[in-house]
């Protein structure tokens, strides 16, 4: 079955980038499987439902929507400036909600403005990269699986330099969840005490913050 982490691994899935021409530089290549798992058996009580497909056997019944997500051309639209990249991460849900589609277009940019080929990529990894680090800061009103996405995006494109800003982060990030009060014409929004879910949350992100910190600062 299509398990919790099955966005994330298939947007990682997706290679970098490709020359397929002298007039066309930049290309996402997208692995293709006859099977999912040579040493795995896939009889009749391994078969899935149509509710809850595998990921090969989604990935195989939407290639073409795929395909079509990842031209270059598309992927460029969310770089052209900090609000479109940022209105895409956004896309990003809580409680592992989020359209396979939209995980698989980050998973792809996040590895496009790594492409030396791509036009003025410095800038646009620089756009990418800023947009991840703000979202990873905003989800701490969130639950820690989106953080975890923005984060898995940084191991992919996260600059030196940006090591810092992760330190400081692995130190505060905190799982916060707000009660919020109307008055006649206020709206009051108090921070609350943190379960123990909310405990084990911040603790799991800041250690993977940590992690990413290391390995982008190689």
């Amino acid at each position: 079955m299509m398990n919790r982490l099955f966005a994330i691994a298939l947007a990682a899935a997706l290679a970098g980038c490709a020359t397929t021409s002298p007039e066309q530089s930049v290309e996402p290549v997208l692995p293709k499987f006859d099977d999912p798992n040579p040493y795995a058996s896939y009889d009749t009580g391994m078969a899935s439902d149509k509710a809850r497909p595998m990921a090969y056997e989604w990935q195989k019944s939407h290639d073409a929507e795929i395909v079509a997500a990842t031209r270059p051309e598309v992927l460029l639209k969310f770089l052209e400036s900090d609000e479109a990249a940022v209105k895409l991460l956004d896309e990003v849900k809580p409680d592992f909600k989020t359209d396979p589609i939209v995980m698989i277009q980050i998973g792809a940019i996040s590895q496009l403005v790594m492409c030396t080929k791509l036009p003025d990529a410095p800038r646009l990894r620089a756009r990418w990269t800023k947009a991840l680090l703000g979202r990873v800061a905003a989800s701490q009103t969130m639950d820690a699986y989106c953080a975890l996405v923005y984060l898995d995006q940084l191991r992919w494109c996260g600059h030196p330099d940006e090591a810092k800003e992760l330190r400081q982060l692995a130190g505060s990030w905190s799982r916060i969840r707000y009660k919020v009060t109307q008055g006649d014409n206020t709206v009051t929004a108090e921070p609350q005490p943190q379960t123990e879910q909310e405990k084990t949350d911040t603790r799991r992100v800041r250690e993977f913050i940590a992690q990413v910190e290391r390995e982008i600062a190689k």
